[in-house]
């Protein structure tokens, strides 16, 4: 669904993105500078439907399966960012939205999610092989849905070594969409759903959401 055109009617550094109606599909087009140098055109989201694109974390370098586990078992206990209902046109999906790589909002996000050296945040010792475990967060960082904006609103899993955290897992658990879950990973399971989101997210055109509200994505696992 990405249509990756240079067009001639979007000016370099257009501030606002356009919208232009054709015969089939209703394209948006825009120059933001840090999407690409190129101008291009997608087809134009919608608030809450299911025309937004769709993160495939099964597409990682290397297979992340507790990076997978994470995200799904965030889904299951509420979060935003499920792609599951997309075969349910009438109901209300919950996208995540972008914002700036390396902002205070991001950095505030991270911190909350996953503070350094606090009680019940247990760092697992590293694998047979050396390799260490770091601190994963969801929703990501550099979304709008970010830790800082619920900070109450945390939650952990049995298998992620964070006791400080609310089981979400837990069989009374009732699900909470305005919150954030924090598990321990594989730094290089981290790495790799971490370098697969720029990329998502310029092929796609994801712009900030200040840029566009309704400009967003899901997030699948696995293979619904």
């Amino acid at each position: 669904m990405i249509l990756e055109i240079d067009d001639p009617i979007v000016p370099t550094g257009l501030s606002v993105p356009r919208t232009f109606r054709h015969p089939y599909p209703i394209i948006r087009c825009d120059s933001f500078e840090y999407i690409s140098v190129k101008s291009g055109c997608v087809i134009a989201p919608f608030a809450a439907t299911h025309s937004l694109p769709v993160l495939d974390l099964t597409t990682t370098k290397r297979p992340a399966p507790q990076l997978m586990d994470h995200v799904l078992w965030g889904q299951n206990s509420g979060l935003p960012g499920s792609p599951a209902l997309i075969e349910q046109p009438n109901k209300v999906m919950h996208p995540l939205h972008r914002i700036e790589y390396g902002s205070k909002q991001a950095d505030n996000n991270r911190a909350t999610a996953c503070p350094r050296y606090k009680s019940g945040y247990n760092r697992p010792l590293p694998t047979d092989s050396g390799e260490k475990y770091e601190c994963d967060e969801y929703p990501f960082s550099v979304t709008d849905e970010g830790a800082k904006k619920y900070p109450n609103g945390g939650r952990s899993f049995w298998w992620c070594n964070v006791p400080a955290l609310p089981n979400g897992g837990a069989i009374n658990w009732i699900p909470q969409r305005n919150g954030w879950s924090a598990c321990y990973i594989t730094e290089q399971q981290n790495g790799d759903g971490g370098r697969l989101l720029p990329s998502f997210h310029h092929k796609n055109r994801i712009l900030y959401k200040a840029d566009d509200q309704y400009d967003g994505y899901f997030v699948n696992p696995y293979h619904r």
